[in-house]
């Protein structure tokens, strides 16, 4: 039992790595971004963590239809953002959910 133990220890120790090393990777990545979309991920982070009230933007109007399910290609279109960008806050979402 003990032996169980440890081996999922060292699983959710390796895990843990892992998660630690694709965060850090994802922070070089945000910071490397224009400073204005820098600062649009930053408020949808916010805003699907709840710490700040909606603001209607196309990024936000984007981040609900990526929560109802709606395709990348028609929520570029729509919200008038590059589908990188909407595939970007899909991957996002997804990562947070």
């Amino acid at each position: 039992m003990l032996r169980q133990q440890a081996k999922r220890l060292e699983e959710y120790q390796r895990v843990v790595a892992d998660l630690q090393a694709e965060l850090l990777e994802l922070r070089k990545f945000s910071i490397s971004l224009e400073p204005p979309l820098h600062d649009d991920i930053l408020e949808m982070i916010a805003i699907t963590s709840g710490s700040v009230p909606p603001v209607v933007s196309p990024y936000q109007q984007a981040l609900r239809m990526v929560r109802q399910g709606v395709p990348v290609s028609n929520i570029a279109s729509q919200c008038g953002i590059s589908r990188s960008e909407a595939e970007l806050l899909r991957a996002v979402f997804r990562r947070m959910g």
